[in-house]
């Protein structure tokens, strides 16, 4: 009993919530496809925070990260529209 205990705390790396962790290579990926632009990538972390609670790209939910590696650039324009409806995207 003790043992899966155990396991589990493991995997939740201790994040509020009991959200699992992505695989590093996968933030990575997230990293590489949304960041480069400074404005947009403090965007894109204040996004997840808000919404996920994600203290970073690895704790965003594994189906998220799965649609926004499908299409980044509709996540970044969507994005873009919440934030910033002023501006014609």
């Amino acid at each position: 009993m003790g043992g899966k205990r155990k396991q589990r705390q493991m995997k939740t790396d201790g994040h509020e919530g009991g959200t699992e962790r992505l695989p590093v290579a996968t933030g990575r990926h997230l990293d590489r496809v949304l960041g480069g632009d400074p404005m947009t990538e403090e965007l894109v972390v204040q996004y997840i925070e808000a919404r996920w609670r994600a203290k970073n790209l690895v704790y965003v939910p594994r189906e998220k990260a799965a649609k926004i590696l499908k299409n980044p650039a509709d996540f970044i324009r969507s994005l873009k529209r919440r934030s910033q409806p002023e501006l014609a995207f």
